[in-house]
């Protein structure tokens, strides 16, 4: 979801830029409203990688208490339409505030079964792989485990997302990955926009889907 800072510059200007972050999380409640109306079932949003520890404070600050003040709209919209909410998390330095409100969403919408949220916060791709590796070497360790039975099954199990996204959406322009769910992303279907993720429009979004729709999925075949 890139672009929350060059729109809260173009629309508020450089001293009010961190105000983009705002619109990004009330964007994103838009786009869950439209996956739902379309008939999507999973959406994952990275929304905070464990590479934006190194912003400036002032920003992260930001961020975390956008994080909070999000949570209680997520939470009524996941009671109405029955999301369930999961977060990816590979490194929690998460204020105890931002920590207590995400791990609430999780608990309270655990038995819903009409959407999943899925909200990578503090999240690494490479860090959730080491996890995983880390998981199968001590079931090897302790005999649970022949090193020969060790398949992708195997790794794909201990991962935080075990599943694999149909397609990844990346806004603002970005041709880049940037450390977010590299083992699940191997055939996933890429779309790089340039616009912001706060101008994401529902013609942009549904433009998206007929793109995917159009794609010829081969899996290597």
């Amino acid at each position: 979801m890139d672009g929350n800072r060059r729109y809260g510059e173009r629309q508020f200007g450089r001293a009010r830029r961190l105000e983009g972050h705002q619109a990004g999380g009330k964007k994103l409640g838009e786009v869950v409203e439209w996956c739902v109306d379309c008939g999507v079932r999973e959406v994952t949003c990275f929304a905070f990688s464990t590479e934006n520890w190194r912003r400036d404070p002032a920003e992260i600050d930001c961020l975390m208490k956008t994080f909070v003040g999000r949570c209680d709209a997520i939470k009524k919209k996941a009671q109405e339409k029955r999301i369930r909410v999961r977060v990816l998390c590979t490194d929690n330095r998460l204020p105890e505030d931002v920590d207590t409100a995400l791990q609430a969403l999780v608990d309270e919408t655990r038995t819903y079964d009409g959407f999943v949220l899925n909200l990578a916060v503090s999240y690494g791709s490479r860090m959730e792989i080491a996890e995983a590796a880390k998981a199968v070497a001590t079931d090897v360790k302790n005999g649970l485990l022949d090193p020969n039975d060790i398949t992708e099954d195997t790794i794909t199990k201990h991962l935080q997302l075990p599943d694999a996204p149909d397609l990844l959406v990346r806004t603002s322009g970005e041709r880049r990955i940037s450390n977010f769910l590299l083992w699940q992303l191997a055939y996933t279907e890429l779309v790089f926009i340039d616009k912001l993720w706060p101008d994401l429009s529902r013609r942009d979004f549904d433009s998206l889907l007929r793109t995917f729709a159009n794609r010829h999925r081969r899996f290597g075949m």
